[in-house]
């Protein structure tokens, strides 16, 4: 019970700077989003998430140990550092590729799907969002350097 109330805790704060230093950036409104916009909704949704979580770890009775509580645990953060990557080679390496390489480790690595596939399924859901955004929504979209 102290293991997930202690992670509960930290990834509330992560989640509350995450959207502090969001804000800093700038939000914009909604019909002109400000870069931080995004991270600040992630930011806010990871802070509510985990005090979702610890209200529901101090409310648990202690169990006897789980085997699984550790893998679990563990792909949890695998994905958030993932995320975090993702969040991080956005502006530099563009929406496609970024976009692409995030999903194919997300269905190959995570979701165990075969790779041809995952890099169909990849490839087929970032022209999918790429389309949406750039056209029917007709926002900018980070070309990175290979544009």
């Amino acid at each position: 019970m102290m293991q997930a109330w202690l992670g509960a805790v930290f990834w509330a704060a992560l989640g509350c700077g995450i959207a502090w230093q969001a804000y800093l950036i700038g939000l914009g409104s909604l019909e002109e989003p400000g870069t931080g916009m995004m991270s600040f909704g992630l930011g806010v949704a990871m802070a509510a998430i985990a005090v979702g979580r610890l209200f529901a770890a101090l409310r648990a009775a202690p169990a006897a140990g789980d085997g699984l509580a550790g893998l679990i645990s563990a792909r949890v953060a695998a994905v958030c550092v993932l995320l975090a990557a993702y969040f991080t080679a956005f502006e530099h390496v563009g929406f496609v590729l970024s976009t692409f390489v995030l999903l194919l480790v997300l269905f190959a690595g995570f979701g165990d799907i075969r790779k041809g596939p995952a890099l169909i399924m990849s490839a087929a859901l970032t022209a999918g969002t790429y389309g949406v955004f750039k056209f029917l929504l007709g926002t900018q979209l980070p070309v990175g350097w290979l544009g």
